[in-house]
C-alpha cells in the first residue's frame, strides 16, 4: 500500500505505511527501500544511508536498495 501511496504522490501516507511495517517487521527489505526513497526526496540523505543499508542486509542480492543507497551518498556528498 505504501508504495502505491509513493507512485500517486502521496509521501506522507507512504511514508506512515512504511515505518508501520517496519515497526512489525525491521527487517522488510521493501519498507526500508521506500522510506529510503523518500528519506532522499525530503533531503535526509544520512535517514536515507541507514534504511537502505538495512534493506542491503535483508536482501544482498537486490539491485534497486543498491542504487538507491547509492544515490543517498551522492547526493548527502557522503563519498
Amino acid at each position: 500500500r505504501g508504495l502505491c501511496h509513493y507512485v500517486a504522490g502521496d509521501n506522507d501516507a507512504a511514508k506512515a505505511d512504511a515505518q508501520k511495517c517496519l515497526s512489525l517487521d525491521p527487517e522488510n527489505c521493501e519498507a526500508n527501500e521506500l522510506l529510503g526513497r523518500i528519506l532522499i526526496l525530503e533531503d535526509d540523505y544520512d535517514g536515507a544511508s541507514r534504511v537502505l543499508d538495512q534493506a542491503v542486509a535483508a536482501d544482498p542480492e537486490g539491485g534497486s536498495h543498491y542504487y538507491h543507497r547509492a544515490r543517498a551518498c551522492v547526493y548527502g556528498e557522503q563519498y
